[in-house]
C-alpha cells in the first residue's frame, strides 16, 4: 500500500527497482529517506542546509562502500549505504553493519561519544558471529572518534588493531588505516 502525505511516503512495489532518483526525492520532498529491499540493498540518506554541518568535517568519514557525502545545490545530503546480495539472511551481520553506519552518522553531526557507543555494539557483534572486516572496520571507527576527543594513545591503540585485522584477511581497507597512523605520526 502506497502512502505520501507532506511528513512521509511509503512506497511498496513488487518485481523491480524504485522507479525513482532517490536523492532527487529526498532534495525535492523530504529530510530523510529511508531505502529497504529484500535483496540486500539498504540506503538511509539525509538532506541537511548546507549552513548547519561542516561539511569539510565529515569527509574524513566518508568511505565509498558505505558513507558518502555530496553537495546538492543548498544542501548536503549524508548516505549511508549497504549493498549485500544475499538479502536478508545475514540480519546479525547486517545489524552489526547498520549500528556502524548509526557510529558514523553521530560522528558526522559531531556527537562522538555516542558514535562510541555504536562502534563498540558494532565491534561486539563482529565479535560474535567472527565477522573480522566488521571488527576491523569498528576498530578504526572508534580509532578516529577516540583520537578526535583527545583520546589519543586509545585512538592510535584501536587503529593499529584495525590494521592487524586488515593486513590478516588481506581487505584493501588496511591502506586506509595506515594512512591514518601516518597522519597521526605513528607510522
Amino acid at each position: 500500500m502506497d502512502m505520501v502525505t507532506s511528513t512521509h511516503a511509503i512506497v511498496t512495489y513488487s518485481w523491480g527497482d524504485f522507479k525513482h532518483d532517490a536523492r532527487k526525492v529526498l532534495l525535492q520532498y523530504f529530510d530523510a529517506m529511508l531505502y529497504l529491499a529484500n535483496w540486500g540493498t539498504r540506503r538511509l540518506i539525509f538532506r541537511f542546509p548546507k549552513s548547519v554541518i561542516d561539511h569539510n568535517s565529515i569527509r574524513p568519514y566518508c568511505r565509498e562502500d558505505f558513507l558518502s557525502l555530496d553537495l546538492d545545490g543548498s544542501y548536503c545530503t549524508l548516505e549511508f549505504s549497504l549493498d549485500d546480495e544475499e538479502g536478508d539472511c545475514d540480519w546479525v551481520e547486517g545489524e552489526g553493519n547498520a549500528l556502524g553506519n548509526l557510529g558514523n552518522a553521530y560522528a558526522a553531526l559531531g556527537e562522538a561519544r555516542k558514535a562510541i557507543e555504536f562502534y563498540e555494539k558494532h565491534m561486539d557483534i563482529a565479535r560474535e558471529i567472527g565477522d573480522r572486516r566488521g571488527e576491523g572496520a569498528a576498530l578504526g571507527n572508534l580509532g578516529v572518534a577516540l583520537y578526535g576527543l583527545g583520546e589519543k594513545e586509545q585512538g592510535v591503540e584501536q587503529m593499529k588493531q584495525a590494521l592487524m585485522i586488515f593486513e590478516a584477511i588481506e581487505s584493501p581497507s588496511a591502506e586506509d588505516a595506515r594512512d591514518k597512523l601516518k597522519e597521526w605520526m605513528v607510522l
